[in-house]
């Protein structure tokens, strides 16, 4: 007489869990790549950042050789220059707000190395400015109206004057633009020169201001 077989047990690890092993593995990976993407992202941020910066410190040096070059030194004017290591004034024809249309502005770049940034600020001539206005007033003038950031994180800043033959840290002269400024810069480890040559290295009528 034929006996009925008793169905075979079920495998012993179809009902079982995952293993402390396997999980460790698993937060590993998890974690490994989790750190992957995020440093991934970072990279980009900063990748991101850096080209922004880069490009507005373009932007900013084209703009001061664009206005040293149309500096000029007005007839019968007692102020229109004045350089310092951390401080350049002078009188130009290009201005930040109206470009080019030949309205002349007194501009003041000034570094603060707390803040680690070198502002720029301007003001439209007034036109008694050249013989009544003194040269400290009229740069105090300039100092109150609104700033610009123009370049940040400048861990330092110099500005240095060349006549032609030597370089100084300062130039005050009644007679002629310097021959070139120098600008300096240490930014985010970094050191940056900057040539500015002035396009007129002669005086030219003050046009009064409509």
């Amino acid at each position: 007489m034929a006996t009925s077989r008793a169905p075979p047990p079920a495998c012993a690890s179809s009902g079982r869990g995952f293993t402390l092993v396997e999980v460790m593995l698993s937060l590993a990976i998890a974690t490994v790549l989790v750190i992957a993407l995020t440093q991934l992202y970072r990279t980009v941020v900063q990748v991101g950042v850096q080209l922004r910066s880069t490009r507005t410190d373009w932007n900013a040096e084209q703009f001061m050789r664009g206005q040293t070059r149309l500096a000029f030194v007005p007839l019968r004017a007692k102020t229109w220059f004045e350089g310092r290591s951390t401080r350049l004034f002078f009188t130009s024809v290009k201005s930040m707000a109206g470009g080019t249309d030949g309205r002349p502005v007194a501009t003041l770049y000034t570094y603060d190395p707390v803040r680690q940034v070198l502002y720029y600020q301007e003001r439209s001539l007034p036109p008694w400015w050249g013989e009544v206005m003194p040269a400290q007033q009229l740069i105090e003038s300039v100092a109150r109206t609104e700033r610009t950031e123009l370049f940040r994180n400048v861990e330092r800043l110099a500005f240095a004057y060349h006549d032609g033959t030597l370089a100084r840290d300062w130039n005050d002269s009644a007679d002629e633009l310097p021959f070139l400024i120098r600008l300096e810069m240490h930014s985010l480890g970094k050191r940056k020169e900057l040539l500015l040559e002035f396009g007129a290295r002669f005086a030219i009528p003050q046009q009064p201001i409509q």
